[in-house]
């Protein structure tokens, strides 16, 4: 039985606005006992606060991973998400060790002198700065992004990429890019093959029901391709049935020319992250998977975070070092059918940042675009209407 109410998503909401209120009021409690000259029962009472307010913040901070590992992200959220989570650890070591160091001090003469007592006040209300801002990017989640809103979570994610596709199948835009079925083989011609070769990977079109057109690739040898372009922090999604493989599927991010990359696997009831090093995969973190037939898959990494989702559920979380920013791509290491219905990446710091308001309404990059050439259209409507009409006047003079 959960003793969570049956409308919270997870434990994180209730929690935290008890550092919130706790710190704050210490801080005032601590600047009342200075003004006044009081040397006891404020400064007690503020040291009191700090303490439980320092506990309650590390709660509030590891209820705060718990949820974020509890949830499916629009795109644009994941790197507020990651800037949320830093602020929130970094929040909870500040607040942790003022606590220790108010605590220790407290019962020394040195503590209740003006000069240290005016040092404690500002280095803790430099810390309500840092506890607002990571307020203010949990709150800017859930009121502008709804996570953890049951309502705006049920909705179907959809893509951010909406220019048009060339014959390849691909489309590109400054968020990133989207591969779609569109011809069998066009698309061989505009990736970069690091391990196997156009020839070696049989490709066609199956009609794979609700899904319409899909990939179809046979699979005989190692194969890895990436498209062109860099991406920093990144998130990639792709719709992908591995039933009828022997082997895994893997996500390659952050592809350097000398052939070092990140990588998320699946396949064989696993799903895997790493990286490379030396031509060596080094698998970094496993988690078994249960899902079978198609899988929408999706890898985050941003900064030191790692996160990869499977039918919208996280599968599993890692942290390391940050990438540096590299190329995106698919390597199939086994035999046998793989299907594919899309695959796409984009840059999270373009599709946060990217959004341009224009009064009260926002137009994203991609919008922008489709109206200027919407605009030009109609600017050569115009010239081709005034033309027809210069020849007809023509015409009539002749006659």
């Amino acid at each position: 039985m959960s003793l969570l109410p049956e409308w919270a998503p997870n434990l994180h909401p209730l929690v935290l606005h008890f550092p919130i209120a706790l710190l704050f009021v210490a801080a005032a409690l601590d600047a009342v006992g200075i003004a006044s000259g009081d040397r006891g029962s404020w400064r007690k009472s503020a040291n009191w606060l700090y303490a439980v307010g320092a506990v309650s913040a590390v709660a509030t901070w590891y209820t705060g991973t718990l949820a974020a590992d509890s949830v499916f992200l629009p795109t644009e959220a994941n790197a507020l998400l990651t800037e949320h989570a830093d602020l929130g650890l970094w929040t909870a070591w500040f607040f942790g060790g003022y606590g220790v160091i108010r605590t220790g001090l407290s019962a020394t003469k040195f503590a209740a002198g003006l000069v240290p007592r005016l040092g404690l006040l500002v280095i803790g209300l430099g810390g309500l700065v840092l506890i607002s801002v990571t307020a203010t990017h949990g709150a800017e989640l859930v009121y502008r992004y709804g996570v953890g809103v049951e309502a705006v979570e049920t909705r179907p994610s959809e893509p951010l990429i909406t220019a048009e596709a060339g014959d390849d199948g691909i489309a590109r835009s400054a968020v990133g890019w989207m591969w779609t079925p569109a011809r069998a083989g066009a698309w061989k011609n505009s990736v970069i093959w690091v391990e196997g070769s156009a020839e070696s990977l049989q490709s066609s079109l199956v009609d794979a029901g609700e899904r319409g057109d899909v990939f179809q690739f046979e699979v005989t040898e190692p194969t890895l391709f990436v498209m062109p372009g860099s991406i920093d922090r990144l998130q990639v999604d792709l719709s992908i049935d591995l039933s009828d493989f022997e082997g895994t599927a893997l996500v390659a991010h952050h592809v350097q020319e000398g052939g070092a990359y990140g990588f998320t696997s699946v396949g064989n009831g696993q799903i895997r992250l790493g990286k490379t090093e030396n031509s060596d995969l080094l698998v970094q973190a496993t988690e078994a998977i249960s899902e079978t037939g198609w899988q929408d898959v999706r890898v985050v990494v941003d900064g030191a975070h790692y996160r990869s989702y499977v039918n919208t559920r996280l599968a599993i979380h890692g942290h390391g070092t940050a990438f540096e920013p590299g190329q995106v791509g698919l390597r199939l290491n086994g035999t046998g059918t793989v299907r594919l219905a899309s695959m796409q990446a984009v840059d999270l710091a373009t599709a946060a940042g990217g959004a341009m308001e224009m009064g009260d309404e926002e137009v994203t990059t991609d919008e922008a675009a489709a109206e200027a050439s919407l605009e030009n259209a109609a600017t050569e409507a115009a010239t081709e209407a005034a033309d027809h009409e210069h020849e007809a006047g023509t015409e009539a003079q002749d006659h």
